[in-house]
C-alpha cells in the first residue's frame, strides 16, 4: 500500500499492547485526538530517543486532548523492557506481523529490511488524518512538542 495523505480517513485497528491491554483506535478517537507513531524498531537509536522525548511531552499532549500510540515490529518483551525502563505510560503495540504498519503504508517490504517510520495526527471523532509524516530516519521527524501546535489548530 502507498502512503496515506492528509484528509484521508485513518484505517482502524485493534491490537494488544505489550502489557496486555486491548487498544482500539476507534475507542481512543471518541475522547481524544491520536498521535500514531510507527517505529522502525526499538533497536533503532533514533526511535528510542524519539520515544523518550515523547514521554517527556506526554502530559502536555494529554492536556491538549492528544493520546499517543506507538507501534513497532518488536516483541512484547522488548516493549516492556524499554517502556518500563523509561517510565513511558502511553500504549506500545507490538506489530510483529506488520498489520498496522501495512495499513498505514509503513511496513517493511522485500527491498526494505526495516520498517518505514511514520507519524500521523488523527482528529478526534472524525478519524481524519490531519498530519502525515513518512521518513527514512526517526531522528529527522517532527519533534513531540510540535504536535501541540497541530492540536491547537484543530
Amino acid at each position: 500500500m502507498s502512503g496515506l495523505i492528509v484528509g484521508s480517513l485513518a484505517p482502524g485497528f485493534a491490537a494488544q499492547s505489550y502489557d496486555g491491554r486491548h487498544i482500539a483506535l476507534e475507542r481512543y478517537l471518541t475522547h481524544s485526538h491520536v498521535l500514531l507513531i510507527l517505529l522502525r524498531g526499538l533497536k533503532c537509536p533514533q526511535c528510542r530517543r524519539h520515544l523518550v522525548q515523547m514521554g517527556r511531552a506526554y502530559e502536555r499532549l494529554v492536556e491538549h486532548d492528544v493520546e499517543v500510540i506507538a507501534v513497532g515490529p518488536d516483541p512484547p518483551s522488548s516493549f516492556g523492557d524499554f517502556f518500563g525502563s523509561h517510565r513511558l505510560t502511553f500504549p506500545g503495540i507490538p506489530d510483529n506481523d506488520h498489520t498496522v504498519g501495512a495499513s498505514y503504508g509503513a511496513s517493511r517490504s522485500w527491498w526494505r529490511r526495516r520498517c518505514r517510520p511514520a507519524q500521523f495526527f488523527i482528529e478526534r471523532r472524525s478519524g481524519v488524518i490531519r498530519f502525515v509524516e513518512y521518513g527514512r530516519c526517526m531522528g529527522r521527524m517532527t519533534a513531540p512538542g510540535e504536535f501541540l501546535a497541530v492540536a491547537a489548530r484543530i
